[in-house]
């Protein structure tokens, strides 16, 4: 049976959104533009990534499948650090998720469409 994963959040404007596997192992209370990090913002696997280019007049759900970077790591190819989400067009668009009332979903389907 084959598994996909979804990574789902709230995105409203015209652009593109690329999904990063972390690479630094962080922690919610002590993360920072700068810190732990090794470059600012963030270290994340820039050969591993997932992507989704889309518009929406008013904020709408979107699903990125990163199936290839969560089998890297059951595969033991990398550590799960966590996903890095970029808007590499820029333009200080908003990306829900960080609350936690509207945090981000991982679903797994399988493929008969089961979750």
């Amino acid at each position: 049976m084959e598994r996909r994963w979804l990574v789902t959040f709230a995105v409203a404007g015209p652009l593109m959104v690329e999904v990063y596997g972390v690479t630094t192992g962080w922690s919610a209370v002590s993360v920072g533009w700068e810190t732990p990090w090794a470059e600012p913002g963030g270290d994340f696997d820039a050969r591993s990534h997932a992507a989704h280019v889309g518009a929406a007049s008013e904020e709408v759900l979107v699903s990125v499948d990163v199936t290839g970077i969560v089998q890297g790591w059951v595969d033991g190819e990398a550590e799960n650090h966590g996903l890095l989400v970029l808007t590499p067009s820029g333009g200080g668009h908003a990306i829900g998720g960080v609350s936690e009332t509207q945090a981000p979903v991982v679903e797994i389907w399988t493929t008969a469409g089961a979750r």
